[in-house]
């Protein structure tokens, strides 16, 4: 029990700290630092708690500036050490665009740059991104290079862990459950998404879902009202007062699934 700790919230009362803290035989700790190089607490801001990651390319590539290295030596640096060091949390997480720019800054600043200026960047960080044989440089797009390993992380979902398997299962739920709530039409699939407001929640006709007919075709934005004539032969008595019930309320009213 040497290596473990306990962390209460701020609000846990001081008699219950104590008498945990004693049971366990652990000591109690005000911040719990990291679990495999994560942190263990994450605050609202993706930002905030990301920052950790640009802040430790920023480190390294501040340690490389004062050296004096070529450009060969430049290059080495950034594929095989920079652009490592997110690797795990971006197999973990999906990053922000913000802070994949920001970290493709501080690089592009290294390359161009000495110990004294960031230089004069005379190709995109994107050009110098494509391949050689493109006449670019083969950097990492870090965008896409956090897609990758999430979805390598997806692809190992044929044995999934039981929390994960569960959180699968309440997502099926959820999904099987969702209805459209119907703005302008545009968004949803007249034929193969839920969106008429009946219980429990089913399409109008599958078969007829490839015809990718959206639900707007039948709103006629003149007089704000709903036009039928088209599938009324599709429709039973209670499904068409059901649409027909459906409040129109302005073109730019975005449909939304709840």
């Amino acid at each position: 029990m040497d290596k473990s700790s306990v962390y209460f919230s701020p609000n846990t009362p001081l008699p219950i700290v104590q008498l945990i803290s004693n049971v366990l035989q652990m000591t109690v700790v005000d911040d719990p630092s990291r679990y495999l190089g994560l942190p263990t607490i994450w605050g609202r801001s993706k930002r905030k708690a990301l920052a950790f990651v640009k802040d430790a390319v920023k480190k390294k590539v501040d340690g490389w500036k004062q050296s004096t290295l070529s450009q060969t030596g430049k290059e080495t640096l950034i594929k095989a050490v920079a652009s490592a060091i997110p690797a795990y949390t971006m197999s973990c997480f999906k990053f922000l665009v913000s802070t994949c720019n920001e970290i493709n800054s501080m690089l592009s600043d290294f390359w161009w740059g000495n110990s004294t200026s960031t230089g004069i960047h005379w190709k995109s960080w994107e050009y110098l991104g494509l391949s050689k044989n493109d006449g670019g440089l083969g950097f990492r797009n870090l965008q896409n290079f956090n897609d990758a390993l999430l979805a390598k992380q997806a692809k190992r979902g044929s044995s999934p862990s039981w929390l994960w398997s569960s959180l699968l299962v309440g997502r099926s739920l959820i999904q099987n459950g969702a209805m459209w709530n119907v703005g302008n039409g545009r968004l949803v699939n007249l034929w193969s998404d839920c969106w008429i407001p009946v219980l429990p929640p089913s399409p109008l006709n599958l078969d007829k879902g490839r015809l990718n007919t959206p639900v707007s075709s039948l709103i006629n934005w003149s007089c704000n009202c709903w036009d039928l004539s088209s599938i009324d032969a599709d429709l039973s008595p209670l499904q068409s007062s059901k649409i027909r019930a459906i409040p129109l309320l302005a073109d730019h009213f975005q449909d939304k699934l709840i």
